[in-house]
C-alpha cells in the first residue's frame, strides 16, 4: 500500500545549487533544454528541479543511476506518490541529491537496491538529513526487487500491470507515466517472485514490454495461467519502436518529450520525475541521429517543448 507521510514537508536551505536546465535554440521541432550536469546525480537533481517546487515532494525514491533495472520499478512508484527519482553512487551520496532532498522537504526517503548495489554508507549520509526517515527495498534479485517495490506501494486490485525483460530495462523507462506497478520476468521464465506479486495484485490486465526476442511467448502462456485477466503485448521492431509505442499509448498530444540515449541512459533513468506530467512523454535517440519511430511521433505532435538527457540537442538526422 502506497505510504502516505503523516509529517508536513519542511523547506531548508540549499548549500549548492542543483546543475540547470540549459536553453538552446538548435533543435529543428521546438524550444529545446538539455540537462547541463556533470553526472548522473546532478541530472536527475535537474529534472526534479523542474517539475517540483521547494517543500513540494515529501516521499522521494533513490535509486543507483547506473543501475536500469532498479530504476524502472523506482519511477512506478515514485510517480504513484508524486515524486522524483535521485541518483546514488554505490558508496556516496552526491551532495547535488543531497541538496535536492533538502529543497524538497523529503521527509521519507525510500533506497531501491540492496547492499551489492548500494552501501549502507549511502543510507546513513540519507539518514543524517534533517527530519529524513529512510527505507530500504530490496530482494533477492532484480525480479524479487521490483516485487518488494510493488508490494510496498500498490494495493490489490490494480488495473494494469506492466512486464519487463529484466534483461532488457530500457524498454521500461518510459512507463513510469502510468503510475502502475512494473514487474520484471526473463525471456523464457516468469520467476516466482513475479508471479507471487501478480497473485497479490490479481490486475484485470498484464500489459507485456517488447517482442518475443525479450519476452517469449511462453512467459505469456505462463502468465495466462497465474491471472484472471487478459494479457496484451505492446511491442516495436527495437527499443526505439517499442518506447514510442509506449509514448503513443492513449495520448492525443504532447507537450513535452524527454529524449534520452537508448543505448545508456544516464540521468535519463530518472526520467520518471517529470513523466508525472500527463503531457510529457519519454523517447529514445542514438547518439548521432533520431531513430525514424522518434523522429515520427516528434513530427506528429510537435511538442512545445524538447528536453535532452545525455544526447545532443542539435540532432536532425534520421536513422
Amino acid at each position: 500500500v502506497a505510504v502516505t507521510p503523516q509529517a508536513p514537508p519542511v523547506t531548508a536551505s540549499v548549500d549548492e545549487a542543483a546543475p540547470a536546465l540549459a536553453p538552446t535554440q538548435r533543435w529543428p521541432f521546438a524550444p529545446t533544454e538539455s540537462v547541463a550536469a556533470d553526472d548522473d546525480a546532478g541530472a536527475a537533481a535537474a529534472l526534479s528541479r523542474r517539475r517540483f517546487a521547494t517543500g513540494s515532494a515529501p516521499v522521494v525514491h533513490v535509486t543507483l543511476g547506473s543501475r536500469i533495472v532498479d530504476a524502472v520499478a523506482a519511477g512506478a512508484a515514485a510517480v504513484s506518490v508524486n515524486g522524483p527519482v535521485l541518483l546514488v553512487e554505490p558508496g556516496r551520496a552526491p551532495t547535488a541529491t543531497l541538496n535536492e532532498l533538502r529543497r524538497l522537504g523529503s521527509r521519507r526517503v525510500v533506497v531501491v537496491g540492496g547492499r551489492d548495489a548500494i552501501g549502507d554508507d549511502v543510507v546513513t549520509a540519507l539518514d543524517a538529513l534533517d527530519g529524513v526517515t529512510v527505507t530500504r527495498l530490496h530482494g533477492g534479485d532484480r525480479h524479487a526487487t521490483a516485487a518488494v517495490v510493488s508490494r510496498a506501494t500498490f494495493a490489490p486490485s490494480v488495473d494494469t500491470v506492466y512486464l519487463v525483460a529484466g534483461r532488457s530495462p530500457i524498454d521500461g523507462l518510459g512507463l513510469a507515466r502510468f503510475g502502475r506497478p512494473i514487474l520484471l520476468t526473463e525471456r523464457d521464465r516468469l520467476p516466482s517472485a513475479t508471479a507471487d506479486e501478480l497473485r497479490r495484485l490479481r490486475p484485470t490486465q498484464v500489459v507485456v514490454i517488447g517482442g518475443t526476442s525479450v519476452v517469449s511467448a511462453g512467459v505469456v502462456e505462463q502468465l495466462e495461467s497465474v491471472i484472471d485477466g487478459t494479457v496484451v503485448r505492446w511491442a516495436g521492431v527495437d527499443r526505439f519502436a517499442t518506447t514510442a509505442r509506449v509514448a503513443a499509448e492513449g495520448r492525443t498530444s504532447l507537450a513535452t518529450a524527454v529524449l534520452v540515449d537508448g543505448r545508456q541512459p544516464a540521468g535519463g533513468v530518472a526520467v520518471a520525475t517529470l513523466l508525472g506530467d500527463p503531457q510529457s512523454a519519454l523517447l529514445l535517440a542514438r547518439p548521432t541521429c533520431l531513430p525514424l519511430a522518434t523522429r515520427t511521433l516528434l513530427d506528429r505532435w510537435s511538442p512545445a517543448t524538447v528536453i535532452s538527457v545525455g544526447v545532443e540537442p542539435s540532432l536532425t538526422r534520421t536513422c
